[in-house]
């Protein structure tokens, strides 16, 4: 489709002003915001003044700023005065004020040939004898003049405009179509005339959303409005916060490894020398160590207990509110029930998350899993000892000797010192490490609180999110369907909550113009 709009460079269209209703512009940007794939083809009737005074082109760049759909048509070109034919060859040129799609210029039937009634096949053939006897004209290239090179220049143009556009029109008339259907589906839901219609209606939308609030808890998403409304969507929300819980926990470990940690650890084990029998681990300097890391855990955990439950309650109410919005008094009900069950919930996940803290405090609640963790810690040091040691060995073994020892020549002697020293060193570093000395008792403390701190760390991660799973997520759908239920058979204005505000009624009306025959 095409928008032709006349005018005249001389100055603006008689009896309509180019801002009215009726001008140009408004006609331009009116079409130009309504369809993709039209182009808006700016009239000119060419007169001597030069065409970049023209405000209709400057119009139509304000719609499309691009130029994708901007082609400029110049008209009557029987009719220019004399003398600017030049102007004219060269706007269709494009030099004069350049289009991206350029311009074509074209000779429609006169008055005279409208009145004898001349067909388009003899206007066509007079449109071309034209061109080719004007003196300016029939220099032009022939895609630049005459109505057919127009129509072959925008067919052209559309297709190639098709096939870009059509592949995004087609989404978004789906995506409006889903939800004009999603939309339509709610006008089925008109509210009974007896009361007890109304309380087996109730009933009905009271299973439905309960039905969806176990769908998306369970991260069941194929029921049509969790499929189109991600923010309903309880399962991935809850896994995200658990995810945030579990990285904001293992931020707060301490470098076991650097210096200034082997220093303090020093410090403390020396001023307790004397309270435990040589060899053994201080155990009331790991009591209170851990004691004062684990208490860094609570922030991380408070904060993922308040968004678990404030995502509960947000999306427990965008549930029913998408689901059924026509009804806002039974929405009420259902966020005032959400908003109790949370309330009541909140001292029973405290009380499990105490629980949590208080098993991690124990240093002995799992010795078999600590015995493991120390064994995994002091494997990962002994082989970081063991590379630092061949990095050692290699550093002194001189080029000359590792020659030799490759050629096979003195092979035993060569390897010998290698094997003395690998021993020498590894012997040093074990009796460090393992011996009974203070340096010994350090390093063993040190691996300990490593050991028990990713134990411990990971255990209460876990045990807290099964509280948060087993006392809300798993418990939200069942709690809030027995006591929508409850609620429903002890009120005694049912009829209230099937209340439908004004907008909602003129919406439903609006939507039922589209409903299938």
């Amino acid at each position: 489709m095409v928008l032709a709009l006349a005018r005249s460079c001389a100055g603006p269209v008689a009896s309509c002003d180019a801002n009215s209703a009726c001008g140009p512009f408004a006609q331009l940007q009116a079409y130009v915001k309504l369809t993709t794939l039209g182009f808006a083809a700016p009239s000119f009737l060419f007169q001597s003044q030069d065409i970049a005074t023209c405000d209709i082109l400057e119009r139509a760049a304000e719609v499309d700023p691009k130029g994708d759909r901007t082609i400029g048509v110049l008209t009557k070109p029987d009719l220019i005065s004399p003398g600017s034919e030049a102007n004219l060859v060269e706007t269709v040129n494009n030099r004069l004020k350049p289009l991206k799609l350029g311009y074509v210029v074209v000779k429609n039937r006169s008055p005279d040939e409208l009145v004898e009634d001349t067909s388009l096949a003899q206007a066509r053939s007079n449109e071309r004898r034209f061109f080719e006897q004007h003196d300016a004209l029939s220099k032009l290239p022939s895609h630049l003049m005459g109505c057919s090179a127009l129509t072959e220049r925008l067919t052209d143009l559309l297709v190639k405009r098709i096939k870009s556009s059509l592949p995004v029109m087609k989404f978004e008339l789906l995506e409006m179509q889903r939800e004009t259907n999603r939309e339509m589906s709610l006008l089925g839901r008109e509210a009974p005339s007896t009361r007890g219609e109304r309380i087996n209606a109730l009933m009905k939308i009271i299973a439905e959303y309960c039905s969806l609030l176990r769908a998306t808890v369970n991260g069941d998403y194929r029921k049509d409005l969790l499929a189109v409304e991600p923010n309903l969507r309880l399962r991935n929300s809850a896994d995200q916060s658990f995810r945030v819980l579990s990285e904001a926990i293992k931020s707060t470990e301490p470098n076991f490894d650097s210096a200034t940690f082997h220093a303090s650890l020093e410090k403390e084990i020396r001023s307790l020398k004397g309270r435990e029998l040589p060899g053994l681990v201080n155990s009331y300097f790991f009591f209170s160590f851990m004691v004062s890391k684990i208490e860094d855990w609570r922030a991380p955990v408070a904060i993922a207990k308040h968004e678990l439950l404030d995502t509960t309650l947000a999306v427990g109410n965008a549930l029913f509110v998408n689901m059924c919005p026509q009804y806002p008094k039974m929405a009420e009900l259902v966020n005032g029930i959400l908003e109790e069950w949370v309330e009541a919930h909140v001292p029973v996940l405290e009380s499990r998350v105490e629980e949590a803290f208080k098993q991690e405090e124990d240093p002995f609640v799992s010795s078999d899993e600590l015995a493991d963790e120390i064994v995994k810690v002091r494997a990962e040091r002994f082989d970081r000892a063991l590379a630092h040691v061949m990095r050692s060995v290699a550093d002194r073994a001189d080029e000359s000797s590792m020659n030799k020892m490759m050629q096979g020549k003195e092979k035993a002697s060569m390897l010998k010192p290698l094997e003395d020293e690998i021993t020498d060193k590894l012997g040093q570093w074990y009796m460090a490490n393992h011996g009974v000395s203070a340096a010994a008792l350090i390093e063993d403390m040190r691996t300990v609180l490593t050991a028990y701190w990713r134990l411990s760390s990971k255990r209460l991660t876990e045990n807290v999110c099964m509280s948060f799973e087993a006392h809300v997520l798993a418990k939200v759908s069942e709690d809030i369907e027995s006591e929508l239920l409850t609620a429903v058979q002890l009120r005694p204005d049912v009829d209230e909550l099937f209340y439908e505000p004004s907008e909602v009624n003129g919406h439903n009306k609006y939507l039922t113009r589209f409903r299938p025959l």
